[in-house]
């Protein structure tokens, strides 16, 4: 994050400590030592991915926000182009490319974005530029938002264990009206088995209880709040609804009984 090609002070890199248990807050001190544009913010009580997102998003002053997760990386030298890039079009929101892999190393998935010449609306940026549809975007990490957007919409993370990216996301996008992308390589995402969304935190009772029932709600609210959608969007939101319900959630009951080992 600090081996950039913009000056320290034109950037702000706001750490929220959202009650670790390990030797975050001293590590997060020392490297204050060294960059001043380092701002760090300790939760009292724990308020899950999500929570800590929206108080890092209460605490920025720049014009831009950029999730970035403490276990995952950014590129050298990449802010100056994304920059120089939503500046120019004017973009509430600005896609860019990202790369997975597992802890190992062992390559998963390149994620490209298709340059856009200008900027188009969220729903018609879903429509050209995505075969899959919103479930293309499932991840806030390779894309830059316009702060006084989210304030503008009042969009903020729901603060449950699963789901919260794709809630956030498809609330921004179905809300945006100047939408853009650039081809270049931003983020690397490093997927690991421990994290809620791996394979050992998703079975978790608290995580599919997230991804079943209050996903579902949580992606209802935004189709309620979108009544002029497109058919084919619309669609989607519903069958994601009915996933979450009819697929999950039967799973909840299973984990509860699992957990407290009586299953």
């Amino acid at each position: 994050i600090e081996n950039q090609d913009i000056l320290q002070s034109e950037y702000e890199v706001i750490c929220v400590d959202d009650c670790s248990t390990d030797d975050t807050v001293r590590k997060i001190k020392e490297y204050q030592a060294k960059y001043p544009n380092i701002q760090l913010i300790c939760h009292e009580v724990n308020k899950t991915a999500g929570g800590a997102r929206n108080t890092g998003m209460d605490a920025a002053k720049g014009k831009y926000l950029w999730f970035v997760d403490p276990d995952d990386m950014i590129y050298p030298d990449v802010l100056k182009q994304l920059y120089e890039r939503i500046t120019s079009v004017e973009a509430e929101l600005l896609f860019f490319n990202f790369y997975t892999s597992k802890e190992s190393g062992e390559s998963i998935e390149n994620n490209k974005m298709a340059s856009t010449d200008g900027v188009v609306a969220g729903e018609s940026f879903v429509l050209q530029f995505s075969p899959k549809g919103l479930s293309k975007f499932t991840c806030i990490y390779n894309l830059l938002f316009e702060r006084e957007f989210v304030y503008k919409h009042k969009i903020y993370y729901p603060e449950i264990r699963a789901g919260q990216d794709v809630v956030f996301i498809w609330s921004c996008i179905l809300s945006a009206t100047r939408c853009a992308a650039i081809n270049i390589l931003g983020y690397h995402y490093i997927r690991r088995a421990d994290s809620v969304t791996g394979s050992k935190g998703r079975f978790s009772a608290g995580a599919i209880l997230s991804q079943s029932l209050l996903f579902a709600s949580k992606i209802h609210n935004i189709l309620l709040q979108n009544g002029n959608l497109n058919i084919e969007i619309k669609d989607e939101i519903r069958q994601s609804i009915s996933y979450a319900l009819n697929t999950d959630s039967r799973n909840v009951i299973y984990a509860t009984l699992k957990e407290q080992h009586l299953f």
